[in-house]
């Protein structure tokens, strides 16, 4: 949370949400109205998914039913550091693998 400052934007944080008013100089004492915040739960998956194994779907759901997420969205990384040594499989191979498993589930994108 940010303190307020006479003639500046304020800004609040709460959960997760951020909201921004602006001070009008006229009236110091009183903060004008904030704009409405319309937002989504959103959690980010990633990882190489090389391949994409029924484990990632399970935690994926897991986590989105735990946090009450709207959506998961699926982020594949170029290369593992743990996985030293091998060459990956193609980005375009794992993305399509990963899009054919997350297809039955609305929720992950």
């Amino acid at each position: 949370r940010f303190a307020r400052r006479k003639g500046r934007s304020t800004c609040r944080i709460r959960r997760g949400l951020v909201k921004f008013g602006h001070r009008r100089p006229d009236f110091p004492s009183r903060p004008a109205p904030l704009r409405p915040a319309i937002f989504m739960r959103i959690g980010v998956f990633g990882g190489t998914f090389d391949p994409v194994h029924l484990g990632h779907l399970l935690l994926a759901e897991c986590c989105r039913e735990e946090r009450r997420l709207d959506e998961v969205w699926f982020v594949p990384a170029a290369q593992s550091p743990l996985k030293v040594g091998r060459p990956p499989t193609p980005a375009a191979a794992r993305v399509e693998m990963l899009s054919l498993a997350i297809s039955g589930n609305p929720a992950f994108r």
